[in-house]
């Protein structure tokens, strides 16, 4: 039990480092929690494009954003009450109804609460009615995630998930640069 504790705070300590960062914006930081079962091994992977109507774009003022997330079970146990979040950057706005399970075994079984700035947490239809707001999202996952089914170890996989492949899936949201 106590190699588990350490693999999970472990993990969470790695994933409360990592900052990606993308132009001289920083695209926030990524966070998981999970209730262990057995030995689930969650990977999270963040990658950003930016747009400027609707093609590629430098990090430029009015350009959108658009980080996907990938989470992905490689250990041997499920894992249950998933919860990722993510800290929006500084310098940006958020996009309504831009935060989605997005390519996922998992749509329908995910819901999104969204942070506002005096740190109160509100349920998904929040973002529509303040989304200057919005300073963090969080991504509910309301089913088991499955353990790893042979895909990569070590490492999220790939952002579309093939047929069958339960221990994986993506999330996303869009903000403006302002």
């Amino acid at each position: 039990m106590r190699r588990l504790i350490r693999w999970v705070n472990i993990i969470t300590l790695l994933l409360l480092t990592i900052i990606f960062s993308g132009h001289n914006i920083s695209a926030g930081q990524i966070a998981i929690t999970i209730t262990v079962v057995d030995t689930p091994k969650i990977f999270l992977e963040k990658s950003e494009e930016v747009t400027l109507a609707g093609k590629d774009s430098p990090p430029v003022p009015g350009a959108t954003i658009t980080y996907h997330i990938i989470y992905d079970n490689d250990g041997k146990g499920t894992a249950t009450n998933i919860e990722v979040f993510n800290v929006l950057p500084d310098y940006v706005s958020y996009v309504i109804d831009s935060a989605e399970a997005y390519n996922s075994p998992h749509l329908g079984e995910i819901e999104v609460e969204y942070k506002d700035t005096d740190g109160q947490w509100h349920p998904a239809d929040f973002d529509n009615l303040h989304p200057g707001e919005v300073k963090e999202i969080k991504w509910i996952i309301s089913t088991d995630i499955s353990p790893d089914d042979g895909d990569s170890q070590d490492s999220a996989q790939d952002e579309s998930p093939g047929s069958g492949d339960n221990d994986a899936g993506t999330v996303r949201y869009k903000v403006t640069i302002d």
